[in-house]
């Protein structure tokens, strides 16, 4: 015989094996032990209660019974009729009560057969966390105000004329007690709420790029440059990136290139202390230097305290051939070509204000957009953005020094181009105490912006709300939140031998599966309600809470303007004296028609 056979055959080895074996047994059939179990437990409780009920119907009262006892009885209690029947009695109530509380299981079970969604009750959304003192204010019910605290993110479903700005962004600006960074697109924002902000501690400034009387605070791009070397190349590259975006079906030269040209006069003029380093500077460089490779050659030959990336930038440009120079730097304006605008140039020249204080000073930035503007603008505001929460996300901040949270309501947040710091860091901006309430308008915009996969780091937020939906997709989304409830359904049958003639009829019930709301009824939500849906908690059914019909937040509305700067836009005008510079425009063309004919 094998030795490893006999060691295993030795009782020894058996006994000391018998634990493993017991063990891997339990693991392996975990639910049938457990089932075993229960229904020893109830046979024990079964009989212990009859054998209590069995003495107490004897109306005997003795201190120990044991079901030992019940069962000792029962050869003999059937000599006596009346004794017979009460030990029948006691043996059969435990388990009619038994069967009746397991009936009961089993039919509630079948009422949940296709789910058990519900709207929620005062006291769910309480324990959710709605009903809390502080947070965003995002709707009322049942006569209180819903909040939601700590810094989650609040993502919105609202299509034009829902009524967001007067049911959430209002109501917010008129509570929010931290710093703030609103994209005003009525520019209705900053007439309802800038003054009352003020007046209670926050430095209030409105960057209207866009404006068509001056009146704007200013903020420079270049301005939030980092100071580092190794760094600010990153941060250029970021904004050549958002101006001058690759394009599809397009030889990627003609955006590659410009970009490299933008890198390098963004770092000739930063490191040039006689020039005003702007975007609007970049581009009036180009447009005002005639011969703008030997300007670039210049540049190469009597500069010495350049970026070296500025020297390799330039020298790849004077490389390439002379018709493909003139190519390119047409390319590279028609994607600045915003800057020609003279207020949008003043507007862009210096910063009125600081994004790295955000936490540490009470503020709010309004950015004001009218909508004919918003496309154009684009590529300037996600620009903005980018930088605010690149500003925001540099380290984790101190309580003392930055006592102050922020929050970012980001309306027409589908018009700005895609942010992938914003896209990669939504998660973690609640370590920085940074909040987001973000709007978008239908499901296709933020497809197109970030994709199907990269929509979802902010459709599947923990907290989302949604309006009346007139998009199909948006509303079967938001039905798919709201889960499946299980009702009943009645079928009636009948049978007859002729028209006249019934032979009976007979009715059936069943448990059938139904939205909690179908997407045609999220499509006909009335105007007045929203529905707000929670992660981990069943959804609201809520009313909007518009400021002008709460007393509360339409007492503090103040009327009255807040001051704002008005810029005097400079109108730079062409130096005619650079023209003798120009070559005639027909003179290649000639020799052309020259090298052709002779050809």
């Amino acid at each position: 015989m094998p030795l490893n056979e006999d060691i295993e055959s030795s009782p020894m080895t058996l006994l000391k094996s018998f634990p493993n074996k017991v063990w891997f047994f339990i693991k392996k059939y975990p639910k049938r032990i457990l089932a075993s179990i229960g229904i020893l437990l109830t046979i024990a409780l079964c009989f212990s209660i009859s054998n209590q009920l069995f003495f107490a119907l004897l109306g005997i009262h003795e201190e120990q019974t044991s079901l030992w006892d019940f069962l000792r009885y029962a050869p003999d209690v059937w000599e006596d009729p009346s004794l017979a029947r009460t030990w029948i009695i006691a043996l059969c109530i435990p388990w009619i009560v038994i069967a009746i509380l397991i009936g009961f299981v089993l039919k509630e079970s079948k009422r949940f057969l296709f789910g058990k969604a519900h709207w929620a009750s005062f006291g769910e959304a309480k324990k959710a966390g709605l009903l809390a003192q502080d947070g965003l204010l995002i709707g009322r019910k049942w006569g209180q105000y819903l909040k939601v605290s700590g810094y989650e993110h609040v993502f919105v479903f609202s299509p034009s004329g829902s009524g967001k700005t007067t049911s959430l962004v209002i109501p917010n600006l008129l509570n929010w007690d931290g710093s703030c960074v609103v994209t005003d697109v009525k520019m209705t924002l900053f007439e309802t709420t800038a003054l009352f902000r003020q007046k209670h501690g926050q430095q209030c400034f409105l960057w209207n790029p866009g404006t068509r009387d001056g009146k704007t605070h200013a903020y420079n791009p270049l301005d939030w440059i980092s100071q580092d070397k190794a760094l600010r190349i990153d941060d250029l590259q970021k904004i050549a990136l958002t101006f001058i975006p690759d394009k599809p079906n397009t030889d990627p030269i003609w955006t590659a290139e410009p970009r490299v040209l933008f890198v390098a006069l963004a770092l000739y003029l930063i490191d040039t202390p006689s020039e005003n380093a702007s975007i609007g500077a970049i581009i009036r460089l180009v447009k005002n230097t005639p011969n703008f490779s030997s300007w670039v050659y210049k540049v190469l030959q009597e500069r010495q305290d350049l970026d070296p990336l500025c020297y390799r930038n330039f020298n790849s440009f004077l490389q390439t051939d002379y018709r493909l120079q003139t190519n390119i730097l047409k390319s590279f304006t028609s994607h600045f070509e915003l800057f020609d605008n003279p207020y949008i140039d003043a507007a862009t020249r210096h910063s009125d204000f600081d994004m790295t204080r955000l936490r540490k000073e009470r503020m709010t930035v309004y950015v004001g957009v009218t909508s004919d503007n918003l496309v154009r603008l684009s590529p300037l505001l996600t620009v903005f953005y980018q930088q605010v929460l690149s500003a925001l996300l540099q380290k984790i901040p101190d309580s003392i020094e930055e006592p102050h949270g922020v929050l970012l309501l980001m309306d027409e947040f589908s018009a700005l181009k895609r942010m992938e710091i914003l896209e990669k860091s939504i998660g973690l901006l609640r370590e920085y105490r940074v909040r987001m309430m973000i709007f978008i308008q239908d499901l296709p915009q933020i497809y197109t912006t970030y994709g199907h996969d990269g929509g979802k780091a902010f459709i599947n937020n923990k907290v989302r709300i949604a309006f009346a939906q007139n998009d199909l997709d948006a509303a079967k989304l938001i039905s798919g939140w709201l889960g499946n409830k299980t009702v009943q359904q009645y079928t009636k049958n009948e049978r007859s031998m002729g028209f006249d003639s019934k032979l009976g009829s007979s009715q059936s019930m069943s448990y059938t599966k139904r939205e909690l709301m179908t997407p045609n009824e999220i499509m006909q939500l009335p105007y007045e309600k929203e529905i707000i849906v929670m992660e981990g908690n069943p959804p609201v059914l809520a009313n909007k809470n518009f400021w002008f019909n709460d007393v509360n937040l339409k007492g503090r509305v103040i009327t009255g303007q807040v001051d704002i700067p008005t810029l005097q836009p400079t109108i730079v005008p062409f130096d005619r004296a650079l023209l003798k510079e120009l070559k005639d425009p027909m003179e290649p063309n000639k020799s052309s028609r020259q090298v052709a004919d002779d050809a």
